[in-house]
């Protein structure tokens, strides 16, 4: 459909653009879970390739601002990425499983993927794993190879299902994949490097959500989602005729906890109601090595080591249904607090607020014919990418900006 595609800057990275935009202005989650940290740069970036593609059940796009329901970020749109899991079985235990095996020509593709399930009444459990192996990008023709652009991924996936009560589901889940030695062909093509690539590219996530179907109108459904995050980028470069190699390393550890209540006070009148709290704890770190003198000298890294970055929130969205005429009304309250002790720019304190707002209405003017009008506020909080990131940024220089407001659209 209109309003979103993906651009690829290297094998193993595609960022999605949703209405003509990307990077951190649009928010990638997974299993409703923020994947977006506040590293993740403007522009085009390579992190929705940290979900490994054989665990993913499927993926829903919110196209247009979602910042009501689910904050900074989703200025553009929101992409959820919702993995794979087990179901509950009958009377008897069920079992199952699955290997996958695909080649390509040129060793373009070498890939191997297991799966099992096996579930009973009350339990369900899910796990895969993959082995990938993929060669330098070969065109049809006489268009030649690209290289470098061979790398190697592993990842591995879980979700356990328990039923605790005749009214709650516990859900257990964790995700890993790591991507080793990913070249940026463009920037050895375009930039004049030698070498430049990401070693790794890693991302883990596990959680625990809990469930609970209940009867009264003003709370028919509790959600609890405890979640904690890391994900890790080391970056090398060395440019062509020089024997200085840099290598960077970011990690990045994301604790999440969303309370969510949806509701239904009357019928045709709907609602969604919660608070959700990430914070963010960044470790950044370079060295500098001379690769004829073996002499090594260690650097600031990419972003303020040590940098905090903490969202608190509150929203809620209203829909109701009076017959040919539906109205959609929400809000949402966002806080944010970052901090860093920076040796470049000094102490960094930062705390941004932003009320946001949604309103819609759809009139039904005959079989197939609606009538739509809408309004929506969107923001961006300003991240420790924004902020405090001190490297080479294509052809110049990025630096930190210690004093943004948060982006806002209409």
């Amino acid at each position: 459909r209109s309003g979103g595609w993906v651009q690829k800057t290297n094998h193993g990275g595609g960022s999605p653009f949703v209405r003509g935009l990307t990077g951190n202005q649009v928010l990638l989650m997974t299993d409703g879970i923020r994947l977006s940290n506040s590293t993740f740069r403007y522009g085009p970036n390579q992190y929705l390739a940290t979900v490994a593609p054989h665990s993913i059940e499927r993926i829903e796009v919110v196209r247009g601002s979602g910042s009501t329901l689910y904050g900074s970020d989703a200025i553009g749109g929101v992409v959820n990425v919702l993995s794979r899991g087990p179901r509950f079985a009958g009377g008897k235990t069920d079992a199952s499983g699955r290997v996958l095996l695909r080649g390509m020509t040129d060793a373009m593709d070498r890939t191997v993927r297991a799966e099992g399930e096996v579930a009973g009444g009350r339990w369900a459990l899910y796990a895969g794993a993959d082995v990938r192996s993929f060669g330098d990008l070969v065109a049809g023709g006489d268009l030649g190879t690209q290289a470098p652009s061979a790398y190697d991924e592993r990842s591995a996936d879980a979700k356990a299902l328990v039923r605790a009560s005749s009214s709650t589901v516990l859900t257990l889940a964790y995700q890993h994949l790591r991507q080793s030695d990913v070249p940026r062909w463009d920037q050895v093509a375009q930039r004049g490097y030698l070498r430049y690539g990401f070693d790794p590219q890693e991302r883990q996530l596990a959680y625990a959500r809990s469930q609970t179907f209940l009867s009264h109108p003003w709370l028919r459904q509790l959600e609890a989602t405890l979640s904690l995050q890391r994900s890790v980028e080391g970056r090398f470069r060395q440019r062509r005729g020089e024997s200085l190699e840099i290598r960077e390393r970011d990690e990045v550890e994301t604790l999440g906890l969303l309370l969510e209540a949806r509701s239904e006070p009357r019928p045709g009148w709907r609602a969604t109601s919660g608070v959700e709290v990430y914070h963010d704890r960044v470790a950044s770190s370079a060295v500098s090595s001379d690769l004829g003198t073996g002499v090594t000298t260690a650097r600031r890294g990419l972003y303020p080591d040590g940098a905090t970055a903490t969202s608190l929130a509150a929203f809620t969205l209203h829909s109701l249904d009076l017959g040919r005429l539906g109205l959609t009304l929400g809000g949402r309250l966002n806080s944010y607090a970052i901090a860093a002790d920076d040796p470049v720019v000094g102490p960094i304190d930062v705390r941004p607020r932003a009320l946001v707002g949604n309103a819609s209405a759809l009139y039904r003017l005959a079989e197939g014919q609606h009538l739509v009008a809408s309004v929506h506020t969107g923001f961006r909080a300003p991240n420790v990418s924004d902020i405090g990131s001190l490297g080479p940024f294509d052809f110049g220089v990025e630096v930190p900006s210690p004093d943004l407001e948060p982006e806002r659209s209409l």
